[in-house]
């Protein structure tokens, strides 16, 4: 190979890898905002369908009225007058996050997490949370091996996990493994628009194929 093919090579590698984290940083919060959403909804029906008695129609309105506080300091002073338990521990832990109080978010996320009674939609929702707030402080690697735990095919977040854990594949140099993790995602019947829209741009941005999902 010539210099000239060397350095065009290593400024195609750079475009590539500058416009993935381009992309990684526009879609980013989507993820993990429609993970919260996903969460409040979830804790919405579960009131619902426990609606049996005045308490828990209070107390669902409660969370319907503080979620509706756009300020993050004014939803958390709603919350925190509100006895929801788990739920409503992991929407504070949001408010927090929204705040800059990313210590005190890991916090509380890691009593969701530790919590046996929790159930696995608050304890996979919490880790991936946790993960989001920690993520310049973790190696790919590490991000991966939580992520693990989180892809099943019974996991309630597995397509975000996929997601996420594909983005740490390849800021870990295995981009075969990434393409893998976009691929499942998209061809996952469950997948939305907007997940198979960000899964073939970083496939495209990889150099993988979108034959992958098929």
């Amino acid at each position: 190979m010539s210099d000239t093919d060397s350095f065009i090579d290593e400024v195609s590698d750079e475009l590539r890898r500058e416009r993935l984290f381009r992309l990684f940083r526009k879609w980013g919060p989507y993820v993990i905002a429609a993970l919260v959403l996903l969460v409040a909804a979830s804790a919405w029906n579960e009131w619902r369908k426990s609606q049996e008695t005045a308490a828990a129609e209070a107390r669902g309105a409660a969370i319907a009225a503080a979620l509706e506080a756009k300020d993050p300091e004014a939803r958390l002073t709603a919350l925190d007058a509100v006895d929801g338990g788990v739920a409503v521990a992991f929407l504070k832990a949001q408010a927090l996050a929204e705040s800059g109080k990313t210590d005190a978010a890991v916090a509380m996320l890691d009593t969701i997490i530790a919590a046996g009674a929790a159930g696995q939609i608050y304890h996979d929702a919490a880790t991936l949370k946790k993960l989001s707030l920690q993520r310049d402080g973790l190696t790919p690697e590490q991000r991966i091996g939580t992520l693990e735990l989180l892809v099943g095919p019974d996991a309630p977040f597995r397509l975000v996990a996929l997601e996420m854990r594909a983005v740490a594949r390849i800021e870990a140099g295995d981009p075969d493994g990434a393409r893998d993790d976009l691929g499942a995602a998209m061809a996952d019947p469950q997948a939305s628009q907007g997940l198979r829209g960000r899964a073939a741009a970083l496939l495209q941005a990889i150099g993988g194929s979108l034959d992958r999902a098929g």
